[in-house]
């Protein structure tokens, strides 16, 4: 009877040596020689769950609970299974006696407590930790865990004390040093984060978790080349990290390397075929900064219009639990880049919409259902704004930012729902024209509840396709009417949005075809822009580098705006305008970005036989106030074609240059010459392309003509500011609506 206790015994070095396949087959002898040795079956499980085989794992577990039932190790170790495997109420029931009846096992508390969130019952989850707590107090991971819980249930104050607790009893706790590194990431406390993390890598240089963070918060930083060097790190300690092949994926996206990011996501998906996140990842990456051609872009296209249909049929066929989890992975990331190709994009959009918010529906069901409008008895309408960037952003500047300014306080309470960490004076602009002004709340249920429990009658969306949390939140339904702004213009696709808020000015003919949403085309420009004054920077030409006699086209948006399609309106200009400049700023965030740009003009100048270096200028990006800087010296504002300028133009407008655009057939490749109407000032809106090249030419020859049109364009300027009857109309369809 000896062979047996030597293969148990060799089995238990095989898996302390990381060979769990290979002791998953002597236990398989083992037990056939002892059928009815329970531990047997515990540790057999344990080695099947290190292979993957989860199922087989549980098989084993069960049929050591029927050989000893009640054994407090194998319920455990089942319910710590059932969990994994997503059956949290399972592992409720099966760990919860283990838990009456020891109430200082710790390790079991730590299952029942997760299993109870897992449910979504966080009040039992946080009382079943601080029970623990008072039995084990020196239990570091109990303290961990209901920091963790805490934060995710929006009591970030209460996270940060449990971290603080544990980090005073246990100083180099390298858990709790990187979830509190997460927290103040969160909270934009980013060199505080950086310092936690990097004192983390002195005590475990080993620690894959402490490269994540560091490389998550260079990210966040836009040094998307910097965080791909943190992730490779953490690549090179854990090769067969999912998150981190995902999270290198990201940052190489951003680089504008899509081929090598494709590359990691599918290395995600092939590590963990149920991570959400690597999917929809995988299918937002057929979709690039920029293009190198029209075909391009035509290829890109129909790649994602493919990987979208099959995103949505897998998830469609998934079990609920799946669905449910991967509610989770909505928002973080999006289909940003749709929206620049210049096409409508309705039907991928509702394909999205649908998607996303079935998801959200299965995770989050209680926030999903229709709400009837409240009873209102007299009082102002309660209206909510949600944006990641409520402050100084384009996603806000000209609609939220101006309606909010121009409500009548008795015809509307303003709530903000502040998603984002980054504040300035603007944000405090909003606080001080808010009834409430929330932030900070956590994840998506205390943000849910939270507006819930303001009992809105209308909430307006300043940055859905922009901000995470923002889009999680779209995709649900918590006020009877829900509205999106111009933040972000292009439809969002999902079923949960009423209303489309945009401009009469800038809207084509037909343009309900473009919006799954009713398209509500507010009076004008549909709010009331308030310019916002930069503070001086003293800059000349000289100090650009730019010549005092040529006339220089302010060509400001990001150069992934600009389609391949529109690259010989700069040469035609260009050749008939032989010192004729076109100054563009950078996109520093990834290099590859402008160098495709750069060849691109390069490629079309040369087609014609000039020499792009010449006449295109590239200036770094720049903050707020150089910008205005150096818009103020230079001569003529070029509109883009595929992509119009709107806060662009508005600042354009505030020095008095000339604007020549060319409107397209979609909302948000008008928004100049709805500008323009605005002003009444309408001869420098192209009818056509020819057009264009006419308008363009003429401003850079004749100084005259262009400095009349500056002084014609400051005194009209103001007529395009401060329109409170599109915030009047507003107010009217919220209140009909909310009817």
């Amino acid at each position: 009877m000896s062979e047996p206790a030597a293969t148990d015994e060799d089995a238990r070095s095989l898996m302390a040596a990381g060979r769990p396949a290979e002791a998953a087959a002597l236990y398989r002898r083992a037990i056939a020689e002892r059928p009815d040795d329970f531990t047997l079956y515990n540790n057999i499980a344990a080695a099947l769950r290190r292979t993957g085989d989860r199922s087989g794992a549980l098989a084993a577990l069960e049929r050591a609970c029927r050989l000893l039932p009640g054994h407090p190790t194998v319920a455990l170790n089942r319910a710590a299974l059932l969990a994994d495997l997503r059956r949290p109420a399972e592992a409720r029931d099966v760990i919860a006696p283990v838990v009456a009846s020891r109430p200082g096992d710790a390790d079991a508390a730590l299952v029942l407590a997760g299993a109870l969130a897992d449910l979504g019952d966080f009040p039992s989850a946080i009382a079943t930790y601080r029970s623990a707590l008072a039995h084990s107090p020196d239990h570091a991971g109990l303290g961990l865990n209901l920091g963790n819980l805490l934060k995710r249930t929006g009591d970030r104050a209460g996270a940060a004390d449990c971290y603080g607790a544990v980090l005073r009893r246990w100083p180099d706790h390298t858990g709790t040093m990187l979830a509190a590194s997460a927290l103040l990431q969160e909270e934009g406390a980013a060199e505080d984060a950086a310092g936690l993390c990097r004192a983390a890598l002195t005590l475990d240089p080993e620690l894959t978790e402490t490269h994540l963070l560091l490389g998550n918060g260079e990210l966040a930083a836009g040094r998307a080349a910097a965080a791909a060097s943190r992730y490779r790190s953490a690549l090179s300690i854990d090769p067969a990290h999912g998150g981190a092949h995902l999270t290198l994926g990201a940052a190489l996206q951003q680089l504008a390397r899509h081929g090598e990011a494709r590359k990691c996501f599918d290395r995600a998906l092939a590590i963990d075929r149920s991570d959400a996140s690597a999917r929809f990842r995988r299918c937002f990456a057929e979709l690039p900064i920029i293009y190198r051609d029209m075909d391009e872009v035509d290829r890109a296209r129909e790649a994602y219009a493919t990987r979208l249909a099959r995103l949505a049929d897998h998830y469609a066929a998934a079990p609920v639990a799946e669905r449910a989890a991967a509610a989770a992975a909505v928002g973080e990331s999006q289909p940003f880049y749709l929206a620049y190709q210049g096409r409508c994009d309705l039907t991928l959009q509702a394909l999205y919409g649908d998607l996303v918010s079935g998801l959200m529906a299965s995770g989050y069901p209680e926030f999903s259902r229709p709400l009837t409008p409240r009873v209102r008895n007299g009082g102002p309408l309660r209206v909510g704004f949600v944006a990641g960037h409520i402050g100084r952003h384009s996603a806000v500047n000209v609609s939220l930012r101006g309606w909010a300014d121009a409500f009548d306080p008795e015809r509307v309470a303003l709530f903000c729902y502040h998603t984002g960490p980054a504040s300035d004076d603007e944000t405090a602009r909003f606080e001080s024209l808010s009834q409430a002004f929330r932030r900070g709340m956590g994840g998506v249920r205390s943000w849910a509840e939270a507006i819930r429990r303001d009992d809105l009658d209308a909430l307006v969306f300043g940055d859905v396709g922009m901000d995470p949390m923002a889009a999680r939140l779209a995709a649900l339904r918590l006020a009877p009417v829900q509205a999106m702004s111009t933040g972000h213009p292009v439809t969002t696709g999902l079923p949960t949005m009423d209303l489309y808020l945009s401009s009469a000015l800038m809207e084509p003919p037909g343009a309900q075809a473009h919006y799954r949403e009713t398209l509500v085309p507010l009076p004008n420009l549909g709010y009331a822009y308030r310019p916002l004054d930069p503070p001086a920077v003293p800059l000349s030409r000289a100090d650009l580098g730019l010549p005092e006699d040529s006339p220089v086209f302010w060509c400001c948006q990001s150069l992934f705006k600009y389609l391949p399609c529109d690259d010989d309106l700069f040469v035609r200009i260009a050749a008939r305008l032989p010192d004729a400049l076109f100054l563009f700023i950078d996109y520093m965030p990834a290099p590859r970005v402008a160098l495709t740009f750069r060849r691109r003009l390069a490629a079309a100048f040369a087609r014609a036989g000039l020499d792009a270096g010449r006449h295109c200028r590239f200036l770094p990006q720049m903050d707020h106030a150089r910008f205005h800087a150096v818009a103020g010296l230079t001569d003529i504002f070029l509109d883009n074609p595929s992509w119009s300028g709107h806060n662009t133009t508005l600042e354009a407008l505030t020095h008095g240059l000339p604007i020549v655009t060319l409107p397209g057939g979609l909302m948000r490749q008008r928004h100049s010459a709805g500008i323009l109407e605005m002003t009444g000032i309408r001869e420098t809106i192209a009818p056509c392309r020819d057009g264009y090249v006419e308008i363009a030419v003429r401003l850079g020859r004749d100084r005259r003509h262009r400095a009349d049109l500056r002084q014609a364009l400051r005194r009209a300027a103001p007529g395009a500011f401060h329109d409170s009857s599109a915030v009047r109309a507003l107010e009217s369809v919220l209140e009909r609506g909310s009817a």
